[in-house]
């Protein structure tokens, strides 16, 4: 999932280039925060536990949900402000720190939300395991350092510690890359890594591996109706593919908008496939649920993120009579407020102040 808003990130920087980090350590829950993360808790717990019915009794290796959410990703929207000399690297630092920081607080949420989720649906703690998607290879940290030390982060700097961390795996990725799509700067190098986070577990993995791996990287989940027949067959389909070529089997539940990054992921994987040095057979399984928050009547089909219209509530046409809705007042009436209670609790107990009504 992505965090705050397009709108907030924007209002963060200024025109003139300086940072209002204020923009983002004040900001509350964004509508866009609390409707992905009770969608995809929902799609994902429902995926995971059909996963685990038809996977027959319990592997030594529970299944694993990886929750990726950026955070150094962000740096790129700072870079030329930096090398341009219109910010300071300690004002960087401080506006990375804040990314950071809600990084981690929403994906604490986000696992409360898809643990309670399982918990729902019978599923026992011990069958499977959340883990967040590591800061991508020390990246993150090569950046702070730099800026600690009043210096403009390098991208060099950045790939070395990408080869050091993640080794062998990261250099089967990279082999796999074409020189003209190679990273030049930080947006290109994040975007690599959106699509490395994809296939990361079919490069770990290896000959004679059942490991399954259900990985929601992003905003929306799974399953229109996870129940009904035909999802069931093709989840079926699936999982008998798995046992009998033995090959990792990796689940992506995402919004439709993030489609490009799996289609350059399903390159990857073929290529991956061919590979002769990479001892891995992947299959990698799409999953998009439909929106229920939609924009202008859906006319331009534009994802929540870039319309979110957080901090203000929504339906602010207050001179025609029209009635002000607040974040959770949505969620409430979406998901139940036994939903946006518990969201409400989460997001206070990580520290991300709750204001308005519920």
């Amino acid at each position: 999932m992505c965090l705050f808003s397009d709108k907030i990130m924007r209002d963060a920087v200024q025109e003139d280039g300086k940072l209002d980090v204020s923009k983002l350590s004040s900001q509350g829950p964004t509508l866009y925060e609390l409707e992905i993360i009770a969608r995809s808790s929902s799609a994902i717990a429902d995926v995971a536990s059909h996963v685990l019915r038809k996977s027959g009794p319990p592997k030594p290796i529970p299944l694993e949900i990886v929750l990726d959410a950026p955070s150094w990703h962000y740096f790129q929207v700072v870079h030329v402000n930096l090398a341009s000399g219109r910010c300071t690297p300690a004002e960087a630092l401080d506006w990375l720190q804040a990314v950071k920081l809600r990084c981690e607080q929403v994906t604490t949420v986000f696992e409360n939300s898809v643990r309670h989720e399982m918990g729902l649906r019978g599923v026992p703690a011990g069958l499977y395991r959340i883990l967040a998607a590591p800061e991508t290879a020390g990246v993150g940290t090569c950046i702070r350092q730099a800026l600690i030390s009043g210096m403009v982060p390098d991208i060099a700097d950045c790939m070395d510690a990408i080869c050091e961390v993640e080794g062998e795996r990261w250099a089967m990725f990279y082999s796999l890359i074409s020189e003209k799509d190679r990273p030049c700067d930080f947006r290109s190098l994040g975007n690599l890594f959106y699509i490395y986070e994809v296939v990361r577990p079919a490069l770990a993995a290896k000959d004679g591996s059942t490991a399954t791996e259900l990985e929601s990287s992003g905003p929306n989940s799974a399953l229109d109706d996870s129940s009904s027949s035909g999802h069931s067959d093709m989840f079926d389909s699936a999982l008998r593919l798995r046992a009998n070529l033995e090959r990792p089997l990796i689940l992506s539940i995402d919004d439709r908008a993030e489609r490009k990054i799996y289609s350059k992921a399903q390159a990857f994987i073929k290529k991956i496939r061919r590979a002769p040095q990479i001892p891995s057979h992947p299959l990698l399984l799409e999953l998009y649920s439909a929106r229920r928050v939609f924009i202008n009547g859906n006319t331009g089909g534009d994802s929540l993120y870039w319309k979110d219209p957080s901090p203000r509530p929504l339906g602010m046409n207050t001179t025609a009579g029209g009635p002000e809705l607040e974040a959770f007042g949505v969620i409430r009436n979406l998901y139940g407020n036994d939903c946006a209670q518990n969201l409400q609790r989460w997001f206070s107990e990580a520290g991300i102040h709750v204001s308005g009504r519920t």
